[in-house]
């Protein structure tokens, strides 16, 4: 830390700033996460010195003017220093974008996804808003036993929480003062008073010049303060999203566990999620901090009419199962149906699986008691287009081009895959209008 903060200081905080900057614009805000906080956190340091200028000559600045080239070695020497551990890559979301354009971006990403190979990275990276996402909607549609084990998630996160910062802070509590403060600056500007007692309880997210170098890197840089001391009754206000992407990530490992420890019983919740989302339910971004995606039921005018999972017996239906890689299985099962007023019905398999090895093996190679997605989804939908008067079986209009759909949290190549099957993931479906025009335009192609 003090190695950073020397580096610092010698130059103004506008050239720090400027260089910082120039940095960020060259760098993908979805891209490298790593190097994207990495050089927030420069910046922060750069303004708490500033800062810390007025009440402790140690930290006084010079007047030179710093260039990208050394900014850019201040944040090789941090990333090395810090490890891999406390890196904030993976949890889907960077700090260095407003609301609207995270929402943005990650459309933009996810239209990529569907074009072009991209890094294993960004694949990663996607995946990880998929798991979130999904997981944390999935609740009330688990069995009961699953439900008890997701219900631990609150104590073991508050629990990580309060091993960082001590035992006033858990996830509500460190929401809360995030909302705190951040009401409280826009009334007041973000220069804020505190009493002693409410200083001593948020001790942990206060930085004095002294704290500053007797905390450790990662302390700070995976928990910014959210106060800065400017003198000694006053503090400015700085709520970063870094804090909260480090609980995601402590989610995201939880989340991980459940889906190992019960890797056969997220199907059917899945479906009855997307079903929600595509007839009653959208994603819309909480602007309150922590900012993230919540559920809303709430009218979008593309969404579709009818939506579920369709169960057939073979029992009179033998011209449908003869197109199946097993024409004798009793019973077939389409996860998703969808039926919208435009004039077309989305048919499709949904899978929610813990790698995306598995979702490839499912959709180009089937299972010991599966035939691929990929074959079947291509076939049923190729009988059912080419005979309208079946495809009542299903609830479909006769009139309504039918278009094969595969949908998974697992993301990776098989998306640029133009193999006549549609792919989406569950952030698409729940955003309404991404999936709706996959499938509409995949009609208009048919």
């Amino acid at each position: 830390m003090r190695y950073i903060v020397n580096s610092i200081i010698p130059f103004s905080r506008g050239s720090v700033s400027k260089a910082t900057r120039d940095l960020l614009q060259g760098r993908s805000p979805f891209g490298s996460e790593e190097e994207v906080y990495g050089l927030t956190f420069l910046e922060m340091l750069n303004a708490i010195t500033e800062l810390f200028s007025a009440i402790d000559p140690y930290f006084n600045r010079g007047p030179g003017d710093i260039g990208t080239e050394l900014v850019g070695e201040l944040l090789t020497r941090l990333m090395h220093d810090l490890g891999d551990e406390a890196r904030l890559a993976g949890a889907g979301l960077t700090s260095s974008l407003s609301n609207v354009r995270t929402e943005e971006e990650l459309e933009r990403q996810h239209t990529r996804l569907h074009s072009e190979d991209l890094a294993s990275r960004d694949y990663e990276r996607l995946q990880a808003v998929q798991d979130i996402l999904t997981y944390s909607l999935m609740k009330p549609y688990l069995p009961d036993y699953v439900q008890e084990d997701l219900k631990t998630m609150p104590k073991v996160v508050d629990g990580a929480i309060k091993a960082r910062l001590g035992p006033h802070f858990g996830r509500e509590e460190l929401g809360s003062l995030a909302k705190a403060i951040t009401s409280a600056s826009r009334t007041h500007g973000n220069v804020l008073t505190g009493t002693e007692e409410e200083l001593q309880k948020y001790r942990p997210m206060v930085l004095t010049p002294r704290r500053l170098f007797e905390s450790a890197l990662e302390q700070l840089y995976e928990f910014p303060p959210f106060l800065i001391q400017r003198d000694a009754n006053e503090f400015t206000c700085i709520v970063m999203e870094q804090a909260f992407i480090w609980v995601r990530k402590t989610e995201l490992a939880f989340i991980d566990t459940l889906k190992r420890r019960h890797p056969n019983v997220s199907g059917d919740s899945v479906e009855r999620i997307l079903a929600e989302f595509l007839t009653k339910q959208q994603l819309l971004m909480d602007d309150e901090p922590p900012s993230g995606l919540e559920a809303v039921a709430k009218a979008h005018p593309h969404h579709f009419d009818t939506g579920g999972s369709v169960r057939l017996s073979r029992n009179t239906r033998e011209d449908i199962f003869a197109v199946l890689g097993d024409p004798d299985q009793p019973e077939l099962q389409v996860d998703l149906v969808a039926n919208h007023r435009d004039g077309f019905s989305a048919f499709g398999e949904s899978k929610f699986v813990t790698s995306y090895p598995n979702a490839e093996r499912y959709y180009y190679q089937g299972s010991d008691d599966k035939e691929a997605e990929q074959t079947r989804l291509l076939n049923l939908t190729k009988f059912l287009n080419s005979h309208p008067r079946r495809k009542a079986e299903f609830g479909i209009p006769g009139s309504n081009p039918v278009v094969p759909v595969f949908i998974t949290n697992a993301v990776g190549p098989l998306f640029a895959d133009n193999d006549g099957v549609t792919k989406a993931t569950p952030f698409e479906v729940m955003k309404v209008e991404p999936f709706y025009a996959l499938v509409r335009d995949a009609a208009r192609g048919a």
